[in-house]
């Protein structure tokens, strides 16, 4: 039997889903916490610019250690910190990040954006953070 127009549509998808923010804290119970600052916010521009686009070397860390990162593209400042920052929070994967060294992963990161950045350094600090510390 044929359908009408009317009965194509009514199982219509709800567009406004697209739209809502992704629900982060529900989904994970850790995150990594990447705090970016510096003297200015000129300066902070060009660090941040500089390590979003090493990002993909820090996935890859991140995946190689733990099996799975969710890089968040939300863009966070901690009102706390007396400098300009950026931060991100990504989704990990609960069972794993009790063995991870954050610290080790910072400086291999801060290597590899060292690497190719030119300017006045920012601060970068990676740390994991619970759910419920998320802004």
């Amino acid at each position: 039997m044929p359908y009408s127009l009317q009965d194509m549509v009514r199982p219509e998808f709800d567009w406004n889903i697209l739209f809502e923010p992704f629900p982060y804290p529900r989904k994970y119970e850790k995150f990594v916490k990447i705090f970016l600052s510096a003297s200015d916010k000129d300066e902070l521009g060009d660090w941040v610019g500089c390590v979003k686009s090493r990002f993909r070397c820090l996935i890859i860390k991140l995946e190689e250690l733990l099996g799975f990162c969710d890089p968040n593209p939300t863009e966070y400042a901690d009102v706390d910190a007396s400098k300009p920052n950026v931060v991100f929070y990504w989704g990990l994967p609960p069972a794993m990040t009790d063995m991870i060294n954050i610290g080790h992963v910072e400086v291999e990161f801060l290597k590899s954006t060292n690497n190719v950045y030119q300017g006045p350094t920012g601060k970068l600090k990676l740390s994991i953070v619970q759910a419920d510390q998320l802004p």
